[in-house]
């Protein structure tokens, strides 16, 4: 009933010691062509495993949708996802305390989606730059990581951190 193409790239790059340089790209589209793409196969963007500093799935197209039942209260956004996703993360990881693997790291992250009445534009890609720790425990690996929208909006919070248990990119 659609169409669902998604292409990506890793980079993986010692520079020196015990650092790895790491970049990752990734391009989406979703098509139908009968008619409406249901919600759950768009591309929602935003949080650790993808445009961290931003809320998970919080970037892409909106709508206004009422706060609550109540027909007094203002709207609010509500993502409804796109059709399109592209997606740039650079970041270099390096060692903390090798003896039992904690590693830093240092990234900057940009990407949104996009939907069916918009061109995916380098100008529209959202922002983040920020700092992480990472540590290969007997549980698996864990994940600590501060974002920093670089251009934050409205009703965006200025640092957002996040933890997980799994590999990034």
């Amino acid at each position: 009933e659609y169409l669902r193409l998604l292409g990506r790239t890793r980079w993986y790059y010692n520079p020196f010691w015990e650092f790895v340089f790491k970049v990752n790209a990734t391009l989406g589209y979703v098509w139908n062509p009968d008619g409406e793409i249901p919600i759950f196969e768009r591309f929602f963007v935003g949080g650790i495993f993808d445009v961290r500093g931003f809320q998970r799935n919080s970037l892409g197209p909106s709508i206004e949708v009422p706060r609550s039942g109540d027909p007094g209260t203002g709207l609010t956004g509500f993502n409804i996802g796109g059709n399109k996703e592209l997606i740039f993360n650079v970041e270099l990881e390096f060692p903390i305390v090798e003896q039992i693997n904690l590693r830093g790291v240092v990234f900057f992250d940009a990407g949104n989606a996009f939907g069916e009445d918009e061109n995916m534009s380098f100008q529209e890609l959202r922002t983040s730059a920020g700092l992480g720790i990472r540590w290969t425990s007997p549980v698996g690996p864990l994940r600590f990581e501060w974002g920093f929208p670089l251009d934050p909006q409205p009703g965006e919070e200025p640092v957002v951190f996040e933890f997980t248990i799994g590999n990034s990119f």
